[in-house]
């Protein structure tokens, strides 16, 4: 028998005021599988994290995992997202079988640039 995972019922994502551009996942759990039968968490080794540029293409840009056991996890987007842009990310849960789920909902990431601070402490002299 083959089983397979239901996808998430929800990616959720907040932002930190962080200048290290951290953000916070959030996401519930699967608690069934395609077919309808109970999924206990458990059975969820991981979940995965896809990040993308251009969302119609194959190829993932940026990927992590967190384990089974948590509900939330944070990204520093400065060192996770390799340019200076949006990516369309989602979220797939692993069971402990190997097996991967559908794709979750899908939320908007961007890796931003800051300008400097500017100068402190400016005199004049004559």
């Amino acid at each position: 028998m083959k089983w397979r995972i239901l996808a998430l019922a929800a990616l959720l994502v907040s932002f930190s005021a962080s200048a290290a551009q951290i953000v916070t996942l959030s996401w519930v759990a699967p608690t069934q599988r395609e077919d309808g039968t109970a999924l206990s968490p458990s059975e969820i080794r991981n979940y995965r994290v896809e990040c993308k540029a251009d969302p119609s293409v194959a190829d993932v840009d940026a990927s992590t995992t967190f384990p089974g056991t948590v509900s939330s996890g944070d990204i520093d987007l400065s060192t996770f997202l390799p340019e200076y842009r949006s990516y369309t990310c989602v979220m797939r849960a692993v069971d402990t079988d190997g097996l991967v789920s559908g794709p979750s909902n899908s939320v908007m990431l961007q890796k931003e640039k800051f300008p400097p601070k500017p100068p402190a402490t400016v005199t004049a002299a004559k």
